[in-house]
Parts: C-alpha cells; structure tokens; sequence
C-alpha cells in the first residue's frame, strides 16, 4: 500500500496527535463535528477517503472524570458515527487507543493478549470504542499505545515540554517516580503504524518505545541530555490527589512491534529545540 497515493483523513487533525500525521487532509472539530452525523457523511462524500486516522477523542483524563457524558458522547458515540461511515464507505479505519484500557494493577507491562480492565472513565470509553471498531470493522487497525511525546500542536501543554522549559529556566521540576509507563515519540508511533498500513496488517497492536519508565526519568533523562541547569525531585503520585484513578503499571510491550529504547528517541526530541 502506497499511503502517498491513497486519500487520507485524519479526525481531530488540529490536535497533538493528528497535527503530526504526515499524509492526508487535518479536520478539526470546526471542519467536521464526529457528533453530527450528517456533518460526518458530507464529508467523507465530499473528500472520499480510502484510510481514516481516527484521533478525535477527549484525552483529558481529569475532564472525563469531571463530565462523563461529554467523554461518552466524543470517545464513544463520536468513534460509532466514524466507524459506521467506514463501514458504509469502505474506508479503512486506524484507531488510536491507549494504555488506560488496562487496571494498571499488573506487575509488569502489558501485551496484547492481556485482558482490558479500565478503572478510569477516559479508559473505559477508550475500550468501548475498540469494541465498536472490531464489532463493524472486523479489519480496521487499532493501535494502543502510551505517554505520548513530539512537537506536535499543544505540544506546550505535555510534560516533557513543560519539563525541558523549566529545567532550561533553571527551575526545579517535581515527578512521579512510582508510576511506570512507556513513553512513545510520535515520530516513532507513526512510522510504524505506516509500516503496518503498508503490510495491510488489522487488528490490536501495541506500539511504544521499549522500555519502561517514570515521570522523573524522563525528567532526568531530559536534564541529562540536553544539559540543563533546573533540578529535579523524585516524588510519590500520592502527592498528586486526583479523582482520576490510576494505577502504577502503565507501561505497554508487544508480541509483534518492538520500536528503539525511549530514551534514545528522547535524544532526538531534545534535538527539536536546539
């Protein structure tokens, strides 16, 4: 499959995510509204999409604790109304989901084959939304994944960024040290995914960087690599109280993908500020 060649949209194209996709046509939600069906199907009528890289989805874990309905109406009902026109269309979807389908309580990272357990409402309406994909699109490509970094729109707003800001203003920046997760640069994320587009793969994949890290050792990974003057303390999650629950474990590791350490795709992120 020669991604080049095929016409392409991306949902939630303004977003972190999206905005870094380098094929097709960005729509964000001013240009299609995933709520409003009619809206949805113009669209596609107009644009014809042969591949759709589903990314609109409310990734604000605090915000979905705090208004369920919205998260259930744009994480779910905003994932049938994409996958329905898939369907109708013939259009192949690529879904992008997270580690937050998992409890969290495992011991060490999770495959593909574990069984999702979300604790979380983003994490629920995240696997509801799998669940529709495989029920209607039996071939669409689902792909999870976990601690997202790049330069992508928002990206100001991400802990790594926010972390390399401080460090360089030569201030102290506190993080999580007993929550593990994979940290994924998106660059990484998306060539493999575009491998797997090219090979037709479908199904659930794990794509993040091998390794498995915290909060503060990015952090210090990122003071380390880049030289900066700021400090950085280790802290306990406790110390952030939140009506999200979250668990240690939420790293992520694949029966089929195995993508470059994070800490050496970290090397190339610090590279995007020099």
């Amino acid at each position: 499959m020669d991604l080049s060649q095929k016409n392409i949209l991306i949902t939630g194209g303004q977003g972190f995510l999206g905005s870094q996709i380098e094929y097709g046509v960005k729509l964000g939600r001013a240009e299609m509204d995933i709520l409003d069906k009619e809206n949805v199907r113009a669209r596609f009528d107009e644009l014809k999409p042969e591949i759709v890289f589903h990314c609109a989805v409310n990734i604000n874990m605090q915000d979905c604790e705090e208004h369920p309905e919205k998260a259930f109406q744009i994480n779910i009902e905003g994932t049938r109304n994409i996958a329905e026109i898939c369907k109708k269309t013939g259009a192949h979807l690529v879904y992008f989901s997270s580690n937050s389908v998992f409890s969290g309580n495992k011991k060490t990272p999770y495959f593909e084959d574990d069984l999702p357990d979300p604790i979380n409402v983003y994490g629920k309406t995240k696997y509801e939304g799998e669940k529709i994909v495989l029920e209607m699109l039996p071939e669409a490509l689902i792909v999870r994944t976990s601690w997202l970094f790049g330069k992508g729109n928002r990206s100001e707003t991400k802990f790594t960024e926010i972390c390399f800001n401080k460090l360089k203003s030569g201030d102290e920046i506190k993080a999580v040290s007993d929550r593990f997760g994979s940290p994924t640069y998106v660059p990484d994320l998306l060539d493999s995914v575009y491998n797997l587009l090219r090979e037709n793969k479908s199904g659930i994949f794990h794509v993040a960087n091998s390794g498995m890290a915290t909060y503060y050792d990015m952090a210090k990974t990122i003071k380390e690599k880049a030289g900066l003057p700021g400090r950085v303390e280790s802290i306990s999650a406790d110390l952030y109280p939140s009506m999200v629950i979250r668990k240690p474990m939420e790293a992520l590791d694949s029966r089929f993908i195995h993508l470059r350490p994070w800490s050496e795709a970290m090397t190339d992120y610090i590279l995007l500020f020099k």
